[in-house]
């Protein structure tokens, strides 16, 4: 919603268009590719309906990326102290083929093993899941990620989707008692440190669904959360 509580969308969604046919949608996350003669460029975008609105066009000779596309109505509005950060790859020639560049739309992950996070000492007190005899408390952790109720489910009750939302945490612990038709919306992100409590659970577990969590939740910190200016 903008700032008069009007949704700017002019469709939900996506929309793929050829001068041939239209197809729709709900989610995607394109590459495209052009090719003339010699010469070829290609575009690939992780997360690209996640950060919606954006829009990608081959169009004279011509690809194009929108990060922000004109597919809404009015101004983009970035708030006082926000940011945005874009992540995309653009490859030429012969590396310019949806097999060559496939792989950014998800990039392989690097990561050690918990004994040698926790053994490195970086954490005090840090220890390998494995040998956690807590079993109530690692079921308490895990329904993060795993169960009825996880991050992710909670993104889907409210749409925490659109380049200013997308990584946030729904805090529904504060809706408990909220009766009104529509969710009650408010966020962990300011109250506790789930950014640091996602990489703990990286480093003792080794799944990688704590590192996307962390990885989401930071960049949205980095770019909306903190307040980026020097005059107040």
């Amino acid at each position: 919603m903008n700032r008069k509580r009007e949704v700017s969308l002019s469709f939900r969604g996506y929309r793929l268009k050829s001068s041939e046919q239209e197809r729709t949608g709900l989610r995607a996350t394109p590459l495209a590719t052009l090719t003339d003669g010699e010469h070829a460029v290609g575009v690939a975008v992780p997360q690209f309906w996640q950060n919606f609105p954006m829009a990608v066009e081959a169009h004279e000779g011509a690809l194009t990326l929108r990060l922000l596309s004109e597919q809404t109505a009015g101004a983009h509005e970035l708030q006082a102290g926000e940011q945005k950060t874009w992540t995309f790859a653009v490859a030429f020639g012969a590396d310019a083929t949806p097999e060559a560049i496939e792989w950014f739309r998800q990039p392989p992950k690097a990561f050690a093993s918990p004994e040698w996070y926790c053994a490195s000492g970086a954490i005090p007190y840090l220890t390998p899941k494995a040998t956690d005899p807590n079993a109530e408390y690692l079921k308490l952790v895990d329904s993060a990620i795993e169960g009825p109720d996880t991050f992710d489910i909670k993104r889907e009750k409210i749409d925490e989707y659109g380049w200013r939302h997308f990584g946030d945490i729904y805090g529904d612990h504060e809706a408990i008692y909220h009766t009104g038709p529509a969710p009650m919306v408010s966020h962990y992100n300011n109250q506790y440190d789930p950014v640091a409590g996602f990489a703990y659970q990286l480093m003792r577990s080794g799944d990688l669904r704590w590192l996307r969590h962390m990885e989401e939740l930071a960049q949205h910190v980095i770019d909306i959360d903190i307040y980026h200016t020097t005059h107040d």
